[in-house]
């Protein structure tokens, strides 16, 4: 149960974290809705 890096991306901006195999799909989906909800508020102005 090792960390083992990921880039992911949030606004267009990429980062590389670690996470475990076991956090790795959680981590993207939450990745994904940050994402989501923070090009939302950019774009409501």
């Amino acid at each position: 149960m090792s960390a083992k890096p990921i880039d992911i991306e949030i606004l267009g901006r990429e980062f590389t974290v670690s996470c475990t195999d076991e956090e790795r799909q959680g981590l993207l989906d939450a990745v994904s809705y940050l994402d989501n909800k923070m090009r939302e508020i950019r774009d409501a102005g």
